[in-house]
């Protein structure tokens, strides 16, 4: 275990280098294994630095939307979907501990994929069964993202690009 995360701090350190080496990381969930937290989830707090007002949702919705387990990430945070375009997703990460915001989600056309047991989240993944609308993404955004939350900010670990069509 303590090679593997020497392993992903020096690609951490490589920067760019390291994102053209996805395919040989054969990351997964389990490698980066976060505690799943079953407690209530506390009163929702705004952070306006995070997201503006014109996007926020109230502690009704908030209330919720933390009761769906497919929204849980990374042992006690959220991932809560706010439309920020017509083709782009965003979102805002909320710690169901503190009811804070505590970071936004990068931005998606093909939306996420993620585990509440697991700090890893899988960006624009790329499903060839059913393959993303292609033509509503710009060139340079077709690729799959790999990000680790460190429980701070979201540290972009690896990049693939979509096969050709």
């Amino acid at each position: 275990m303590r090679a593997f995360a020497l392993f992903i701090a020096i690609l951490l350190s490589l920067g760019t280098s390291a994102t053209t080496q996805a395919a040989e990381l054969h990351l997964n969930f389990r490698q980066f294994p976060a505690p799943v937290y079953t407690g209530r989830p506390a009163q929702l707090s705004w952070d306006y630095k995070v997201a503006p007002k014109e996007i926020s949702f109230n502690n009704a919705e908030y209330e919720e939307i933390a009761t769906y387990k497919w929204l849980h990430f990374a042992g006690h945070y959220l991932i809560v979907s706010i439309n920020c375009g017509t083709s782009v997703e965003c979102g805002v990460l909320v710690d169901r501990k503190t009811g804070r915001l505590v970071s936004k989600v990068p931005t998606t056309y093909a939306g996420w994929d993620y585990r509440s047991n697991s700090r890893l989240l899988v960006v624009n993944p790329y499903n060839r069964d059913d393959p993303p609308a292609i033509e509503y993404v710009p060139e340079e955004d077709r690729e799959t993202t790999y990000w680790i939350w460190t429980g701070q900010k979201f540290d972009r670990i690896a990049t693939e690009p979509w096969p050709q069509q």
